[in-house]
């Protein structure tokens, strides 16, 4: 029986190819639970970077003053940095169906068809930082026109639903 050597050489270079990438996801596989293991050990020093107290803000706003509130939120992100927030964090709304027996948040906030609805989320090490952080801004002049204008982009005789939490432990 004689062999074609080309066929042989392919065969067995492709049975190393296959050989080659089933240890490459092998190795793969094991770098990434290695990695993902090595980031649960860090969850407590993730926990202390993200602060133990935080004030939560939710509010209503007219559809029509997305972009304008957005623009504001530009401006005051520079300003919360300087004066050393941990962290900001703006969400919207995505739906306003319940979840089986839980109550949706824009019913609850009777926010009409034309509104949306927004929460902050400001993040501070603990009390004692969030109360200098807002010393700093009521002491800062150029912030009483950019809270003036807050007001004015929210839905007129709206409230700003606002909240300190303390992080639980347990």
């Amino acid at each position: 029986m004689r062999y074609n050597y080309k066929i042989l050489f392919l065969l067995t270079f492709f049975n190393s190819l296959q050989i080659t990438i089933l240890l490459l996801h092998y190795i793969f596989k094991n770098y990434i639970w290695y990695i993902t293991i090595m980031n649960e050990s860090n969850v407590i020093e993730k926990e202390q970077h993200s602060g133990n107290y935080i004030d939560l803000l939710i509010y209503r706003l007219p559809k029509k003053n997305h972009e304008a509130m957005v623009q504001l939120n530009n401006q005051v992100t520079d300003t919360f940095k300087k004066y050393g927030i941990l962290r900001w964090e703006i969400f919207q709304l995505s739906t306003n169906e319940n979840m089986g027996p839980f109550v949706n948040i824009a019913k609850t906030l009777s926010a009409g068809q034309d509104e949306e609805v927004w929460v902050e989320i400001v993040s501070y090490i603990d009390r004692k930082h969030r109360d200098e952080f807002v010393t700093k801004m009521q002491n800062d002049k150029s912030m009483d026109s950019i809270f003036q204008q807050f007001t004015d982009l929210i839905t007129p005789g709206s409230s700003v639903n606002v909240g300190g939490f303390s992080r639980l432990r347990f």
